[in-house]
């Protein structure tokens, strides 16, 4: 076992929760409405169960609801083997749904692709995270936009004829857009066209892609959550537990291979960790912004904060006071959070979201890199036993469902 992944594993970070899978503690990330005694519709969600292991992947297995009069619709940006937008609008108690892999455009005259694919639930409108390698769709799943949908006549007879209009009141799109089936297209995997209908809400030629990727804001914006201190641990199924380090909070933006580490207080601390930049770099994504702890670690792989401080530019070791330099082998970033990933702002995600995706970007990465995983509060007692008999910080208690917001006590960190 590598140094520090042996204090990784003796923080119990590594422990899966008693009782419940990996899959059902990410389920927690956001919390779909009840549909409990909802009429069957006339809809199947027999392929989208067959294609999925629910007792491995965190979507939720559903069932044929009840629409009502309102009707939901949902984009979900989906980064598996190529990135792509999931259309879908309710209907007869399920998601219709399409793959659009260009995502819509609100621009008049652009035709995007459109793949019609198998039926989803209602529950799955509330979903994201991600789905693990090697399971179907695997990738990050983010919602992108939602609101509400309004056919123009009648919705069944539409999808019938192969042309269905439609309103959308969302957070994003908004007016009429039309969707278009191909004549050539395959029977298994219609195609189709989502266009954008003249409206007031439709753009002009050379108008700025809706989805066009952004890079992530300066560094300056992002601000570390700071804990509250308290007596007790909390332990409610609402929590979820992490260890706390000895060393300096580090922010790291990085935008196509460009890295910058930004301290706590807003200095610029890219030179004195050159390696962990050099690391950050290598991280398979285009840009994101990472939260975590940078830390020196001693022979028993524990995190010495004297160590890191020995390790900083200028600031030899003193050897009257017997205190040995950090290797820089020693050096590593412990990485809790991901505040934003290929264009997407996550800070109004919950944590449990964030740290799913931030669990999938991180997996093939090797040290300096470690992603912190984190056990439910239920084991919040055991992990604060084990820290105090190892002489560390302690344990962080943070809430599932929360934000990321700048101050400590309105985050729900203890």
């Amino acid at each position: 076992m590598a140094k520090g992944t042996e204090f990784a594993v003796t923080y119990g970070l590594m422990a899966k929760p008693k009782g419940r899978s990996e899959a059902a503690l990410r389920r927690q990330t956001r919390r779909a409405p009840d549909i409990r005694g909802r009429r069957r519709a006339g809809a199947s969600l027999s392929t989208y169960k067959k294609k999925r292991k629910f007792e491995q992947t965190p979507e939720p297995e559903g069932a044929v609801g009840k629409s009502g009069a309102r009707l939901s619709y949902v984009i979900q940006r989906h980064d598996a083997r190529r990135l792509h937008y999931d259309f879908r609008l309710e209907l007869d108690g399920v998601l219709k749904s399409w793959a659009v892999p260009k995502g819509p455009s609100t621009v008049l005259g652009e035709k995007r692709l459109a793949v019609e694919v198998e039926d989803h639930p209602l529950d799955y409108g509330h979903f994201e995270g991600a789905i693990p390698e090697g399971h179907y769709g695997a990738g990050h799943v983010l919602l992108w936009d939602e609101g509400t949908w309004t056919p123009k006549g009648d919705p069944h007879e539409g999808l019938k004829k192969g042309k269905l209009s439609f309103e959308l009141a969302g957070k994003r799109l908004n007016g009429g857009f039309a969707l278009v089936r191909l004549r050539r297209s395959s029977e298994k995997k219609p195609q189709w066209l989502l266009l954008k209908e003249r409206d007031e809400f439709a753009g002009k030629p050379g108008t700025r892609r809706v989805t066009e990727e952004s890079a992530p804001p300066p560094a300056k914006e992002f601000h570390a959550q700071l804990a509250t201190l308290e007596d007790r641990v909390p332990t409610g199924e609402d929590w979820i537990v992490e260890p706390k380090f000895d060393g300096y909070r580090i922010i790291a933006r990085l935008d196509r291979g460009k890295v910058e580490l930004t301290s706590r207080n807003g200095h610029d601390w890219t030179k004195r960790f050159e390696s962990i930049a050099g690391a950050v770099a290598e991280i398979p994504v285009v840009s994101a912004v990472f939260d975590g702890e940078v830390c020196a670690l001693d022979d028993e792989g524990v995190p010495r904060f004297q160590l890191l401080q020995n390790s900083q530019v200028g600031n030899s070791p003193s050897k009257k006071r017997g205190q040995p330099a950090a290797r820089l082998e020693r050096l590593v970033y412990f990485v809790f959070d991901l505040l934003f990933v290929d264009g997407e702002d996550l800070r109004q995600h919950a944590l449990a979201t964030r740290k799913s995706m931030l669990e999938s970007v991180l997996a093939k990465q090797k040290p300096p890199l470690y992603y912190v995983a984190h056990a439910p509060g239920a084991q919040a007692h055991e992990l604060l036993r084990i820290a105090c008999e190892k002489h560390g910080e302690g344990v962080v208690a943070k809430r599932a469902n929360a934000p990321h917001l700048r101050y400590g006590a309105s985050t729900g960190s203890r």
